[in-house]
């Protein structure tokens, strides 16, 4: 394997701590401009929803989130790990993973994708008629064009998705010196457990 291949396959190798920080920080300010933009907002770990809020709530919320994922898995590591766990890793590294995020909320800044997800959000009930107005019924709006839309949208939110909670999960076993079951058990545990905590979170913010 090329040393091209290592740094792809898992970069924290190569970087952490600070220099991973100050490549992260943009992430999570570019992803919260797509999602302000699209007037979409990150409700919890791993859901998405429509909200308009202004920037620097949409920023702020994103912040949070970052810091719900890396302290939670900062502690998890500091109570299971024999090695000396610095914070400081853990927030960079996780902060870097949110270019996988960034990604993620690319094509809802298409307007064909962006118009596909507001039909769809108002025929199950999740938005207002008048925050996003559509001339189809359901049965003709699924037999259109934005069908495909919403199928291709689907496939590159699911891809990202799962290589942010992968890579991040191998951000957090290299920091943490961890490996094999206890690496993956605590991981998803951790994980799951501030999901939830940050889908309660959000209900009660906003």
């Amino acid at each position: 394997m090329t040393l091209k291949t290592n740094k792809l396959a898992n970069p924290f190798r190569y970087i952490a701590g600070g220099r991973a920080l100050w490549w992260g920080v943009p992430a999570i300010a570019a992803g919260s401009v797509l999602l302000w933009s699209s007037h979409m907002v990150q409700d919890s770990l791993i859901h998405f929803t429509f909200a308009r809020l202004p920037l620097w709530q949409v920023a702020a919320w994103q912040s949070a989130l970052w810091l719900l994922t890396a302290l939670p898995l900062w502690t998890a590591g500091t109570l299971l790990s024999r090695s000396r766990v610095r914070l400081i890793d853990l927030l960079g590294t996780s902060a870097l993973c949110q270019w996988l995020i960034t990604a993620l909320c690319l094509p809802g800044c298409l307007p064909p994708v962006r118009s596909a997800l507001s039909d769809a959000a108002r025929l199950f009930g999740n938005l207002p008629a008048t925050e996003a107005p559509i001339a189809a019924t359901a049965t003709e709006h699924f037999r259109s064009a934005a069908g495909a839309w919403l199928l291709l949208d689907g496939v590159w939110s699911l891809l990202f998705l799962a290589l942010y909670l992968l890579y991040l999960y191998r951000a957090y076993a290299l920091c943490c010196n961890l490996s094999g079951a206890k690496a993956v058990t605590s991981y998803a545990v951790t994980m799951l457990a501030a999901g939830i905590a940050s889908r309660f979170l959000y209900s009660w913010i906003y």
